[in-house]
């Protein structure tokens, strides 16, 4: 590969893992986001380079989606990052660049009582100071996480996929009210990035929604928190 195309491949490679595991998107889009301008790239060796350094990285490029069908060019073609076997899921690590210092997650809804709004910021060990907020309620919850029980809660996220959701789809403007409508609102701060990541919706939820709020609903749990919903899919 020519200099400046392993300088954006890196990129791109970089840009996979702040994605993380559940992220869905083409080797030209990511291309193209990283700065990729010029029609004298090699895509086909571009594409076959990704997959390469990000197996050596321990995720795998899937694109099983797309078999047995007729399809176009590979490096236009979506894949889901996914994690080899035998390999860490761990969304960032405990420590550095990327890895979450603070994550709220609230949503509330106009009738009934499902309001919750959860922070979990990093303390200096690698563990978390947990909080609840029951919108309403005169008193909140608080707790802590061990390093190890955030370890394992960075994995979640990243095997959800959280870092791969993207905004547009989640809020529509209908021109009237639904007051049963739930909205929510999810932050993540990361270290060594100044822009905050935010999505918040109305009605309408990224794919693996559900698994976040069953996620940190369990933390809630362990603090004597209600939960507003007992599965994936249901409230209480």
């Amino acid at each position: 590969m020519k200099p400046y195309e392993n300088e954006l491949l890196n990129s791109m490679v970089a840009r996979i893992e702040e994605m993380g595991i559940g992220a869905q998107t083409t080797t030209a889009r990511l291309a193209a986001q990283c700065g990729c301008e010029g029609e004298d790239v090699d895509m086909f060796g571009l594409d076959d380079a990704l997959r390469k350094e990000c197996a050596r990285r321990g995720y795998r490029l899937d694109m099983s989606a797309h078999e047995n069908m007729v399809v176009g060019l590979p490096y236009n073609l979506e894949f889901t990052v996914k994690a080899l076997h035998g390999t860490s899921n761990a969304a960032v690590p405990p420590n550095g660049r990327g890895s979450i210092q603070r994550l709220e997650l609230g949503w509330m809804c106009m009738v009934g009582s499902m309001v919750r709004d959860y922070a979990f910021q990093r303390r200096e060990d690698g563990g978390y100071d947990v909080t609840v907020e029951l919108v309403g309620e005169p008193s909140s919850f608080s707790g802590t996480m061990s390093r190890d029980e955030a370890e394992s809660f960075d994995a979640a996220l990243q095997q959800i996929g959280v870092l791969g959701w993207r905004r547009p789809q989640y809020k529509v403007n209908r021109g009237y009210l639904i007051t049963d409508q739930e909205s929510w609102h999810f932050a993540i701060e990361r270290e060594g990035y100044k822009r905050r990541f935010l999505l918040d919706g109305e009605g309408q939820y990224p794919s693996g929604f559900e698994d976040l709020r069953y996620l940190v609903e369990g933390v809630g749990a362990k603090l004597g928190v209600p939960r507003a919903y007992n599965d994936h899919s249901g409230e209480l």
